[in-house]
């Protein structure tokens, strides 16, 4: 795996700093498609399944409250949130406060980090007709965009993929050409350096990424990855 950049040292200011960046971020999906099983390699199927089993256990969350509920009533929504924000804020080993007032602000406050607002939130699990399954959620749902936003910080790898997509995107088109180079080195891209925009690094090596997926279930759909390959790996 590629060398971590401590996040409160990365300026973004030097190409070599972006280039390691981006190449951990790569390191996080690799994927190696071989005729000889032992040689297989999906970090992102690997990926993908820790975090399915995380986002079950925050979906059983969901389903206990409920209970036998068709639609949850306000105190229920309200228990829920508080619930899925205690589990989200386990990842920062930090608890939520007894104190009502302080307990409310920092729900509040990790709302806000995960891109949800509370009101909104509230309304939408009152309004649907047993949110069990986020999955299948729209989108833009908030409670799946909450779920969602826990789940990858329950995980080390989809916490640290989450910051360094927000870090690339966030150094803007100044830094547009090194980024773009650096994911032509390293992500196996052919960027135009001179036009590209962070956003459109990232669209598309994910959409290199999808097709690599694709191609590897296609050799052998049962072999999601290989087990020992991950271990020395990583």
């Amino acid at each position: 795996m590629a060398d971590v950049i401590p996040m409160e040292k990365f300026n973004g200011k030097t190409l070599e700093e972006i280039e390691k960046l981006v190449n951990e971020y790569a390191g996080f999906h690799k994927i190696v498609d071989s005729a000889d099983p032992n040689e297989r390699v999906n970090l992102v199927n690997k990926r993908n399944d820790e975090l399915g089993k995380v986002r079950q256990g925050l979906e059983g969350i969901v389903s206990k409250e409920l209970g036998d509920k068709e639609y949850a009533d306000k105190p229920t929504a309200d228990k829920i949130v508080e619930i899925l924000v205690a589990k989200g804020y386990e990842a920062d080993k930090i608890k939520l406060a007894e104190d009502s007032k302080k307990k409310e602000e920092a729900i509040s406050k990790y709302l806000a980090s995960a891109g949800v607002d509370y009101t909104q939130l509230v309304k939408a699990i009152i309004n649907t007709r047993k949110p069990t399954n986020v999955a299948e959620l729209p989108d833009n749902h908030p409670l799946k965009t909450l779920v969602t936003y826990i789940t990858n910080q329950l995980n080390d790898e989809a916490r640290r993929i989450q910051y360094i997509t927000q870090k690339i995107v966030s150094l803007g088109d100044v830094h547009a050409p090194a980024i773009a180079e650096a994911f032509n080195k390293y992500g196996g891209l052919r960027l135009d350096k001179r036009f590209a925009k962070p956003q459109e690094a990232i669209q598309t090596y994910s959409q290199i990424v999808q097709a690599k997926l694709a191609e590897y279930a296609a050799k052998d759909p049962n072999a999601v990855y290989n087990k020992a390959e991950i271990k020395k790996a990583a």
